[in-house]
């Protein structure tokens, strides 16, 4: 059938209707693929002039395909028959020195006794494209986060060895991490979409406000000849589903028409927001971090007397935050499970000979921000206890519980932590005065919204944050 010329006969007649469908399969680039329950190909609808090459009557899979996806394709498409569910898999075809890809939607016909198979083939290679460049995009910005606290490090090194005085070193400090900070600004918003189009009566189908938008861009295709493409979100049943309109001009001069092919992009976008997303959240997050080391250094520098007591410190707390971020990213910035943070923070500190540190309570999966923060407190702790606590004295009497809880009528979890000290009479007074007390007391829990209370008693140190759901999520319980 001629697919590219005027269409005839009116099109709610039986011919002019068979006319639409194939001139919409020509529009889509779909193709169909019937097979029998040998998986030879009997028939084949609207095969782009590569697979028309391949095609034989007969043939299999392999022979358009190519041997490789031939036998992953036959072993998909037998399940499809013995079970009758539904399948879809993708191809890659290097056609002319390109690779394009395809989606094969198979499910089973006929009845028992008489089966055959039913593939239809629409190319998605644009849209894969768009999803490999923000994949790629997010692996090599959680690289860069994670080489970021390295570069810091390296900076702080680099200014002490020419510098005197730690107010000289904090000022050269400050202005290269703006400097870095600016360089920061990795991501632009891109936008993909087209105007939100529809077929048939576009107002009542779409609403109001897609439909003049529709009813536009349809008028300049009626107009001009040439085709035009776009995407609508239309909210069925509570979801909000996508499509994507391809309009053609149909018919001769008096007589012309549109054919509009619409066909269901939903999960394909959900996939690129989703990924849009994760750039987005990692883009701020990159910016962030570099705001707290910056109060992270201020705040050390408060405390410390000399340029090279600043830098032991500064750099264990930097470490700190770079084990919480390895968890963060290695879960591509969706957070990190309590117990492989602390695990994280304690491994440095905690003595080889004493076993694992006793952990209890709830494994929470935390934010992001939580694990960053949370990571913060707990290096504090630990750090606090292996040079003035219960560690440096020898004991590793020192327990962390975490344990469900509510804040002002919200759910939350609340993590505790107790260290005995070596002597029952010592009331402890945390190093500095200072800037663990800071970080537990202030910064943590204002941070992730919660509260915090240090509890420096005879022979013991407590402290308590607790966390709202908001920076949590309990995934299992044991």
């Amino acid at each position: 059938m001629n697919t590219t010329g005027p269409l005839s006969g009116t099109p709610f007649t039986t011919e002019g209707k068979a006319a639409v469908m194939e001139r919409a399969l020509a529009s889509a680039a779909i193709s169909i693929l019937y097979q029998d329950t040998g998986l030879a190909i009997l028939y084949a609808e609207n095969l782009l002039p590569y697979f028309q090459k391949r095609f034989v009557a007969g043939g299999d899979d392999g022979s358009l395909f190519g041997e490789t996806h031939g036998k992953s394709l036959a072993a998909m498409k037998q399940r499809v028959l013995e079970t009758g569910a539904s399948s879809t898999a993708e191809v890659d075809v290097a056609i002319d020195g390109e690779v394009r890809t395809f989606e094969l939607n198979v499910q089973r016909t006929g009845g028992r006794g008489n089966y055959g198979l039913i593939s239809v083939i629409s190319e998605v290679t644009e849209s894969r494209h768009r999803e490999k460049v923000l994949k790629s995009l997010l692996r090599e910005l959680s690289h860069r986060s994670k080489n970021l606290l390295a570069i810091i490090q390296g900076i702080a090194t680099q200014t002490a060895r020419n510098t005197l005085s730690l107010d000289a070193f904090l000022m050269k400090f400050r202005g290269r991490l703006q400097s870095l900070s600016n360089s920061q600004d990795l991501i632009t918003d891109s936008s993909w979409r087209g105007a939100f189009l529809s077929g048939g009566d576009d107002g009542s189908l779409f609403g109001e406000t897609h439909g003049k938008s529709l009813a536009a861009m349809k008028q300049r295709v009626l107009e001009t000849g040439a085709s035009s493409n776009a995407e609508v979100d239309v909210a069925i049943d509570g979801e909000v589903r996508t499509f994507e309109l391809k309009v053609q001009r149909t018919g001769g001069r008096g007589n012309y028409g549109l054919l509009s092919v619409i066909s269901e992009v939903t999960e394909s976008r959900h996939r690129e927001k989703v990924l849009k997303s994760l750039l987005r959240e990692l883009s701020h997050r990159s910016k962030n971090l570099l705001a707290i080391i910056q109060g992270i250094a201020t705040q050390t520098a408060r405390n410390t007397l000399s340029l090279d007591a600043f830098l032991m410190k500064f750099r264990g707390r930097l470490q700190s935050l770079s084990n919480s971020q390895d968890l963060i990213t290695d879960s591509s910035w969706r957070g990190a499970f309590l117990f492989e943070l602390a695990e994280k923070q304690f491994a440095p500190y905690w003595p080889e000979t004493a076993g694992s540190m006793p952990i209890y309570g709830v494994n929470a999966h935390l934010t992001p921000n939580a694990a960053v923060h949370l990571g913060l407190a707990l290096h504090e702790l630990i750090v606090n206890s292996a040079s003035y606590g219960a560690i440096a004295g020898g004991a590793t009497s020192i327990t962390l519980n975490c344990r469900e809880a509510d804040i002002s009528g919200r759910r939350a979890i609340e993590l505790a932590w107790l260290e005995t000290l070596p002597n029952s009479a010592d009331v402890h007074e945390f190093s500095e005065n200072s800037f663990g007390r800071t970080v537990l007391e202030r910064v943590v829990p204002s941070s992730v919204n919660g509260k915090a209370e240090l509890t420096l008693a005879p022979g013991r140190i407590e402290y308590h944050l607790t966390v709202p759901e908001a920076e949590f999520e309990i995934l299992k319980r044991t």
